[in-house]
């Protein structure tokens, strides 16, 4: 097997052909953000921002654009495909564009929001609950009767819901027999 090797002259060469080529592909990904805003924004698709997506590699290059599309193309990412949002579309006008144009220089800083996630409200409260018994336990004082009334509360939200999905599957089992 021969070895590999260069000369310093060649490595040089070698990372300055890199960094250009990484500089043209900011400067196209910026240039393609500017289109693909315009066209989520005056046509109502997301064709052009779905073609840019999908030109990029997983990476946080491809966090950034999508990113930068949900701030300012009116769409938002599902599931990998980018969805123009009907609500969020702004007039197009040559202020808006010299900001997009403006914002895309710096696309690769752009993070996308944190996803919302659900809170359990039925956990939170069971802890509350767990809570106040182990600080009754210990010999703290506690309000009982609030405890007592979060005990009855809970157990009627979970009878009700239980209740109501015993009539949906009821109310299946009914139409699937009709």
């Amino acid at each position: 097997m021969s070895q590999v090797q260069y000369t310093p002259e060649q490595i040089n060469s070698l990372i300055l052909a890199v960094a250009k080529a990484g500089s043209d592909v900011r400067k196209a990904v910026a240039k393609a953000l500017l289109a693909a805003c315009w066209d989520g924004n005056v046509n109502g698709s997301a064709k052009v921002a779905n073609a840019l997506v999908s030109a990029l590699r997983k990476s946080t290059k491809k966090t950034g654009v999508v990113a930068f599309l949900e701030r300012f193309g009116a769409m938002f990412d599902s599931k990998g495909t980018m969805i123009v949002f009907p609500d969020a579309r702004v007039e197009w006008t040559a202020e808006f564009a010299e900001l997009v144009r403006d914002e895309s220089i710096d696309w690769e800083s752009y993070k996308s929001a944190p996803k919302a996630t659900d809170y359990d409200v039925v956990k939170a409260v069971e802890g509350v609950i767990k809570s106040g018994t182990k600080a009754n336990e210990k010999g703290q004082c506690i309000d009982h009767e609030l405890v007592e009334y979060l005990q009855a509360l809970l157990a009627q939200y979970t009878a009700g819901k239980a209740l109501a999905k015993a009539k949906a599957s009821a109310d299946v089992v009914e139409i699937v027999e009709a």
